[in-house]
């Protein structure tokens, strides 16, 4: 073995690819994990579609149900600054208003226990 800055054996070769298939594990972990989640796509939206419609716990029925409008919808826009650093005039979808609804009622039941 060479010393500092020298060829060791163990260099690549010029022209010489050190991953020559392209991808590492920790690729392929994710794929794997990505592939068991989606076996278990249908089993989470029924379990969460349950937990939604449940007044049992009204704080599982609302998380429940905003995970459900996050697949489906999307996350809301986060808030955007104006040049004054003041906040930017938006229109309130019904989305949003469900949301701030579910946070109130949230608000709400924990009050109550």
């Amino acid at each position: 073995m060479a010393g500092k800055g020298g060829v060791r054996s163990t260099s690549w070769k010029p022209g010489q690819s050190g991953n020559p298939n392209g991808s590492s594990g920790a690729d392929r972990a994710r794929a794997d994990v990505k592939s068991l989640a989606d076996e278990h796509t249908e089993m989470a939206i029924t379990r969460l579609a349950h937990w939604a419609r449940s007044n049992k716990f009204p704080n599982a029925s609302i998380a429940a149900a905003d995970k459900l409008l996050d697949r489906a919808h999307g996350k809301p826009a986060q808030a955007v600054t104006g040049p004054d650093n003041g906040p930017i005039k938006v229109e309130t979808d019904e989305l949003t208003l469900a949301r701030t609804i579910a946070f109130l009622l949230s608000k709400a039941a924990n009050s109550q226990t």
